[in-house]
């Protein structure tokens, strides 16, 4: 009986301690982190897929969203990106200073004001937004590595899940 006891007051508790909330970074991570999201820029400008990818989790977990698109799966996400990559020249993304958040021991939320530029045969086409992304860092990988990114331009669409 001293033990069902015990094992409730244990559980309530526990469940009634209220969830950590997200705690800014210290400058040092911010550096670090706001430094990972411009050698992002850097690759994707670049064209460089390996680089980009490198900066990834390399994980079947992967999600790239941004305007309309979901794409799930680091087979997906490399093939949509490499899409993007043999356009290179004809683009250009600018990051701006990130704010950057913990989410738990391992997590960091970064979101950052981005510009992506487009030139074509005609006018360049200049989108302004945000860019969300979250890094995540485990016993294996030594540095931050992307696991989810989401960047919108307020653009209205129907999201695609591939």
């Amino acid at each position: 009986m001293k033990a069902a006891f015990l094992i409730s007051a244990l559980s309530i508790a526990l469940l009634s301690t209220p969830a950590h909330a997200q705690e800014r970074a210290s400058e040092g991570l911010r550096e670090t982190i706001s430094a990972e999201i411009q050698k992002l820029a850097t690759a994707a400008n670049a064209g460089d897929a390996d680089a980009f990818f490198a900066l990834t989790s390399g994980s079947e977990n992967l999600v790239i969203a941004g305007d309309g698109r979901i794409t799930r799966g680091l087979a997906e996400v490399r093939a949509n990106m490499n899409d993007l990559f043999v356009e290179r020249g004809s683009y250009r993304w600018q990051i701006g200073a990130a704010d950057v958040v913990k989410a738990g021991r391992h997590v960091v939320i970064a979101v950052a004001p981005c510009q992506f530029t487009a030139v074509g045969d005609e006018a360049a086409v200049r989108l302004t937004g945000a860019i969300t992304v979250v890094f995540a860092r485990n016993w294996f990988w030594q540095d931050y590595k992307v696991v989810h990114s989401h960047r919108s331009t307020g653009r209205i669409g129907v999201a695609v899940v591939e």
